[in-house]
């Protein structure tokens, strides 16, 4: 059973060059493990390279295809001798109100958000099995916390919060652990992203679209900013932090919350109505 030293122990890291990822793999070469990093094209590979050259192997994974996704990492990872830990922390999301949103833009998020996990599980559990290993997915507070406009990636994050027990009740007869990290509100570059992306949208909604939904749109955009702004909002270090706990805690919790406001609303969710929380939601929407 993977506990306490990294040291040489082999860590696959899904989705390194993005803001969590990068911390995250930040701290597994500070730990002295040996780490396989996939980036999300193969144009990014030699700049990841000379950014982190401590890596054992780089991989180029494009997560929007599952089937490509759990095929290649099969054949990579096919003269892998052991692999002690895999990491699955890519994410995107894309916004629109579920009346108006494409749909395939709703595909996208769940391929990268739900079936890349699942495929990348489907590719290492074998070796999982044999080492008794563990495996992390960086979930949200969007896993059980719903908000307007985000239709997309809430549902992705719900789905994957449920697929996550699933496997984890089915992976724990293997003595492999799978755990779920869920992080409220955290200031990476992926929300100028998402800041970006809501714009767009916000522009080129029609006007009967634009109409009926101004001010959750509206209110979306500057819950975004005031995210990135906000001294609260964890860091990227802080993410990747819980992220090596799990890895090292002996008996690893099945979830762990990150940031005040995963704590707060969370709790929250236990206790209160449905109308209760939504009234929380719309006087103060979290991301």
């Amino acid at each position: 059973m993977m506990t306490g030293n990294l040291k040489s122990k082999r860590v696959l890291l899904i989705g390194a060059n993005g803001g969590v990822g990068a911390a995250i793999m930040r701290e597994l070469l500070d730990a002295d493990a040996a780490v396989i990093a996939t980036v999300s094209r193969p144009e990014k590979i030699s700049k990841f390279r000379a950014d982190f050259p401590g890596a054992e192997d780089y991989i180029a994974l494009d997560l929007s295809d599952s089937e490509a996704v759990l095929n290649h990492l099969a054949k990579r990872l096919a003269d892998v001798d052991r692999l002690d830990a895999v990491i699955h922390c890519p994410a995107i999301c894309v916004f629109g109100a579920a009346e108006v949103i494409p749909l395939a833009a709703v595909r996208e998020s769940m391929e990268v958000n739900l079936l890349s996990a699942l495929a990348v599980y489907q590719a290492t559990i074998d070796h999982l099995r044999r080492a008794k290993g563990r495996i992390v997915f960086i979930g949200s507070l969007s896993g059980k916390i719903a908000t307007p406009v985000m239709g997309a990636y809430v549902s992705s994050k719900f789905a994957l919060e449920g697929l996550v027990d699933s496997m984890r009740q089915e992976a724990s007869q293997f003595g492999v652990s799978v755990i779920l990290l869920q992080p409220g509100s955290i200031a990476t570059p992926m929300v100028d992203r998402c800041i970006d992306e809501l714009t767009t949208t916000i522009k080129q909604a029609d006007a009967g679209t634009a109409e009926l939904y101004k001010g959750m749109y509206e209110n979306a955009h500057k819950q975004l900013i005031d995210q990135q702004k906000n001294e609260t909002a964890s860091s990227a270090a802080e993410v990747a932090a819980a992220a090596i706990k799990s890895l090292g805690d002996p008996q690893p919790e099945t979830r762990y919350r990150i940031g005040a406001d995963a704590h707060f609303l969370l709790e929250a969710c236990r206790t209160k109505s449905d109308r209760e929380m939504d009234s929380i939601i719309l006087g103060e929407s979290a991301a």
